[in-house]
């Protein structure tokens, strides 16, 4: 997580992880402009808010899956 101005932004990796997408897909929502999140290019890397990725689950219907990376569902079976 990066923090700039006061806002906390997710690489794009961070932000697959807790969409739950991989990071193919985030990147073609982004390039095909199907995605609805804001983002920024800092130094090449392409961040999105943190209240961007959150809000964006949200409309998905799904949980955020924890930082670091997705957890096992409760039947045990990673995702």
């Amino acid at each position: 997580m990066h923090i700039i101005d006061g806002i906390a932004y997710l690489t794009v990796a961070e932000a697959a992880d807790r969409l739950w997408l991989s990071v193919g897909t985030l990147n073609n929502q982004r390039t095909e402009r199907r995605s609805p999140m804001r983002y920024v290019k800092q130094l090449g890397r392409v961040l999105y808010p943190r209240s961007e990725v959150e809000a964006y689950a949200r409309t998905l219907g799904r949980p955020l899956a924890p930082a670091g990376g997705a957890p096992e569902t409760p039947n045990g079976v990673g995702v």
